[in-house]
């Protein structure tokens, strides 16, 4: 039987089959107390205010990032100046970042976060950030059931407490117990928690994150990538003691990958460096820094700050910087037995 030809007029307007289906629908939504959602128009729509850059590149107002890589590839010592540069408002090697709040939640090394941000504040003298909040211990981003776990409830009572513009999750596996990280069914789940904290407090979620054993891409269920906005991957580079910053992200394409960024021992930690110089450069751009910065100090000062550890590392490069004319003598000062120390200053600094 040939099938009748269908008329322009018969797309124009709903012709439902079982119009008691949709009766039934809207008893039970009206029966539930619902209203209707609210719907925009197109030109409401695009009048919407463009999501703003928190961190330029890199982290969105009201996105989900995920910062992933291989062990040692320096996610946290990264993460953990975000968090600081975000909460002070201060670029971050040249990526302008507004000054907002921020939750930084930690399930590991958190007896090292202290020493990390003692050696990140004093290498770029950074201000105690105020509006920085760091939450140890591990939140439970995953459950079964209806019944959230009592981390949970603490971690949104948190939240609405501080009211955070960004919240950092290090690392995503130690804060989803009992959840398979491979698994699309466990991880929608998480995914629906950072969504909630999304909409129901307005802030943006960063999930810290590993590769798979073997290396190369993320570890885990493709539900990560399909709710992520960004994916910003860390890998080493391959100069020696160097890292390269990608982002893959689905809207972004005015940026040109990768950044290049290398970890300098400082302080009896590390902290993150600019790595397009070379590495002798940068440590002597750090010995610098640090002297503009707390000057006028000892040998011995930069020393423990920059290395942390024992050597003479830093007067070959305080005798490079003052050849230079970079620094200059400032004084003296004793340190224990034997003849004081010079101090040293930037160049032209009068103290």
């Amino acid at each position: 039987m040939t099938a009748t030809a269908r008329r322009l007029e018969d797309f124009l307007y709903p012709d439902p089959e079982n119009p008691e289906t949709a009766a039934r629908l809207v008893k039970e939504a009206r029966a539930a107390g619902a209203s209707p959602a609210r719907m925009l128009t197109t030109g409401e729509l695009e009048d919407l205010p463009d999501p703003a850059w928190f961190l330029e590149k890199f982290i969105q107002e009201d996105s989900l990032s995920i910062v992933y890589g291989p062990p040692k590839t320096g996610k946290t010592f990264l993460c953990v100046e975000w968090a600081n540069r975000l909460a002070l408002g201060q670029d971050w090697l040249g990526h302008k970042a507004l000054p907002v709040r921020v939750l930084y939640a930690s399930a590991e090394g958190n007896k090292s976060l202290g020493m990390r941000t003692r050696a990140l504040r004093a290498y770029h003298s950074l201000a105690v950030p105020e509006n920085l909040r760091w939450l140890p211990g591990v939140t439970q981003l995953y459950y079964q059931g209806g019944q959230r776990p009592q981390p949970q409830h603490e971690l949104l009572l948190a939240i609405n407490e501080f009211q955070p513009h960004v919240v950092f999750f290090d690392t995503l596996a130690r804060h989803t117990p009992g959840g398979d990280v491979a698994s699309n069914h466990d991880m929608s789940r998480v995914v629906q928690v950072a969504d909630e904290i999304r909409s129901g407090f307005g802030c943006s979620v960063v999930f810290v994150h590993h590769t798979r054993k073997d290396g190369g891409d993320y570890l885990g269920a493709t539900a990560l990538y399909g709710a992520a906005d960004a994916m910003i991957q860390l890998e080493p580079s391959k100069t020696r003691g160097k890292f390269e910053l990608n982002v893959i992200a689905k809207e972004l394409d005015d940026y040109t990958p990768p950044w290049t960024f290398e970890l300098l021992s400082s302080g009896g930690s590390a902290v993150v460096a600019e790595g397009s110089r070379h590495t002798a450069g940068g440590r002597q751009e750090a010995v610098l820094a640090y002297i503009q910065g707390a000057g006028p100090v000892t040998a011995t000062q930069v020393q423990q700050v920059v290395f942390g550890q024992e050597g003479k590392d830093a007067q070959n490069y305080i005798k490079k910087l003052a050849d230079e004319g970079l620094i200059a003598p400032a004084g003296e000062k004793s340190e224990g037995r034997g003849r004081p120390s010079k101090l040293w200053a930037a160049a032209g600094e009068s103290f």
